[in-house]
């Protein structure tokens, strides 16, 4: 399933890209456009299922947009989002059978929800056409659902797909990254209307688009004229290109040409396993059989050195030697997944040793979502694995640290909270800052000061804001920006609330 977003502004685009979860509601690809003009030219040469407008552009309106899709016959489901509360809109926008019509700013999570019934819609819509072609026996399902249970070892029937017994594949396993926790979502679909672009010219057809990951996805392809694994290779070699030339990021490619549908299966093994076993390379296109797995020994490297470095809290010169170690392997070729994981396995158990020594919960430490995350993604890559080893290792040196100095975790929070009480501060900020679960944080704090976080920086705000209205002239509404409200209305209720007056009440007793 494609979708198509069609706003003026791009950042408007790019927040919705990075905002909302696309792959998980089933779409393969989402194109972009800035202007009705160039909405057209997607739509007359891609197959589109929903698409997302704006109504005010330069150039023409999302309305005269939907009506030329109506003229064309276009069965697309479309969503009018806009920031003009416009009855006459509206009434134009039922008249011409959009599916929803909704409001600027709306949350990512509401968009999220109107997106997926508009792929309700469109699935419904979709069951309720015959297909044509070769594709006219397949199920609801469509060609993905075909080829991720071919692809998993499931069982299928070769007329269930229209192909023919001569019929030829090539498989692609691709993998981005661009040294961010997690891939920039418009970056992905970026890459993927780009291979759009280039995948005709190798003879090829696509079939299907599997996601795999963060980043990796696994895409199918029906040879055609001219295809082959040169064609397939120079392909992907474009693409890695594209990706570091105009996305700062790296693609890696695994690709198997000339595949027949009973050997697809294993063919895809074959890349799998190259795939998850490669940790390092960047921009590397490999045709099926010139990666070479090594079997590489393991030991724990510079163990007692490493846990001196902890024991002493020097985190950061610690996560440093960890970083240049792996870096010399991955230099010399002597670095795969296996070993990163054994790595992974052995600094966890050192740091929960001196951890539990010094009577520090690893539990606590390490139970929040943030640390969850970066294991999970660790033995992905070599930067993956970085970023998870050194977050580890820093967050236990500084309880560490803490633990020595007596220092307590609640006298830390309340440390940062007087320095930036003035801005934006929320229990996730505070819990990284002692590398704690938020929960957690939240009920130690009420449980050592008998006051949730929540009312603390209340309580201090409005006592920094009783100081500048008793002793300066500073205006109202300035005074709630300096103590860290950006809506006077609500700094008013709240001071309100606290003191019992209002501000300029207040005020008013160290005037008169």
């Amino acid at each position: 399933m494609n979708a198509l977003l069609v706003d003026d502004e791009l950042d408007v685009l790019e927040g919705i890209l990075d905002g909302v979860d696309f792959e998980a509601l089933g779409f393969e690809n989402v194109y972009t456009a800035q202007n009705a003009v160039r909405a057209r030219e997607i739509l007359e040469t891609r197959d589109v299922d929903i698409m997302v407008t704006d109504i005010e552009m330069p150039g023409g309106s999302g309305l005269d947009l939907l009506c030329w899709v109506r003229d064309s016959e276009l069965d697309i489901v479309t969503l009018f989002c806009t920031s003009y509360a416009d009855f006459n809109y509206a009434k134009k926008a039922v008249e011409l059978h959009s599916f929803d019509y909704f409001l600027k700013p709306i949350s990512y999570e509401e968009l999220q929800e109107h997106l997926a019934a508009a792929v309700r819609e469109a699935e419904k819509n979709r069951s309720l056409r015959r297909y044509g072609g070769r594709w006219e026996d397949v199920d609801r399902m469509g060609r993905r659902a075909f080829w991720q249970n071919l692809l998993s070892g499931g069982e299928w029937a070769l007329e269930a797909g229209g192909y023919a017994p001569e019929d030829r594949f090539s498989l692609c396993i691709f993998s981005l990254a661009d040294g961010a926790e997690t891939v920039s979502p418009w970056k992905k679909y970026a890459l993927r209307n780009v291979l759009e672009e280039l995948y005709p010219a190798a003879g090829l057809s696509q079939e299907a688009q599997i996601p795999l990951g963060d980043g990796d996805w696994c895409t199918v392809f029906q040879e055609g004229e001219g295809a082959g694994q040169e064609s397939l290779r120079a392909m992907c070699c474009k693409l890695c290109n594209v990706a570091q030339e105009h996305l700062s990021a790296w693609l890696n490619c695994f690709f198997k040409a000339g595949v027949y549908l009973d050997q697809a299966h294993g063919a895809y093994l074959e890349l799998e396993d190259c795939f998850l076993d490669d940790a390092s390379s960047r921009g590397a296109v490999y045709a099926a059989g010139e990666y070479r797995k090594r079997p590489l020994s393991y030991s724990m490297p510079q163990a007692k050195e490493w846990e001196l470095l902890l024991r002493a809290c020097r985190g950061e010169e610690l996560a440093q030697q960890i970083d240049a170690h792996l870096d010399r392997l991955a230099a010399r070729g002597e670095l795969n997944t296996p070993y990163l994981k054994a790595l992974r396995m052995d600094m966890l158990q050192l740091v929960c040793i001196v951890l539990k020594e010094r009577q520090v919960s690893a539990y606590d430490l390490f139970s929040g979502q943030r640390f969850e995350t970066l294991r999970e993604n660790s033995s992905r890559s070599l930067d993956h694995m970085k970023r998870y080893l050194h977050y580890m290792v820093t967050a236990a040196s500084k309880a560490l640290e803490a633990a020595h100095q007596g220092q307590s975790v609640v006298g830390q929070v309340k440390g940062y909270i007087k320095s930036h009480y003035n801005e934006e501060i929320t229990r996730a900020t505070m819990a990284s800052l002692v590398f704690l679960n938020p929960d957690y944080l939240a009920r130690l704090f009420k449980k050592e000061t008998g006051q949730s976080l929540g009312a603390y920086v209340q309580e201090l705000r409005i006592h920094e804001a009783e100081k500048l209205l008793a002793e300066t002239s500073v205006p109202v509404n300035e005074i709630a920006l300096r103590v860290g409200y950006d809506n006077f209305s609500y700094f008013s209720h709240i001071f309100r609330e606290r003191t019992g007056l209002t501000p300029n009440e207040y005020r008013k007793q160290y005037t008169d």
